[in-house]
């Protein structure tokens, strides 16, 4: 009787421990969500930038802690800076993109194609 109660109270520990233990996600996503929305929400150039600023992060941070960066997040600075007239800024963020999800190259040079970039 004894052992069956060391069995439930260890199980009743490991699922408790297991509970604690927070969700990792593959992707570092920082506050983007909250940001996009405020953006999408209200957009006004301090809503923009402070979505910009955050995605500037989530970059800095992901790769201080080895992480991943989202998916799209480059491609979003890119057109980001494209639509500043930053070109060459923005074709930076696209090619990481590109190296990032090789999936995106058809996007990325849809991209580059309407900011009249030669397409490699």
């Amino acid at each position: 009787m004894k052992s069956i109660k060391l069995i439930g109270l260890a199980a009743l520990l490991s699922l408790g421990l297991v509970g604690c233990s927070g969700t990792k996600t593959l992707y570092h996503w920082g506050d983007y969500n909250e940001t996009a929305y405020e953006y999408q929400k209200e957009p006004s150039p301090e809503t923009q930038q402070a979505h910009v600023d955050e995605m500037l992060e989530i970059v800095e941070d992901a790769t201080d802690d080895h992480e991943l960066v989202p998916p799209g997040i480059y491609f979003e600075l890119g057109m980001y800076y494209a639509e500043q007239n930053q070109t060459q800024t923005a074709k930076v963020y696209f090619d990481k993109e590109v190296q990032a999800f090789p999936e995106s190259k058809t996007m990325v040079a849809f991209a580059l194609q309407q900011l009249g970039e030669p397409v490699q």
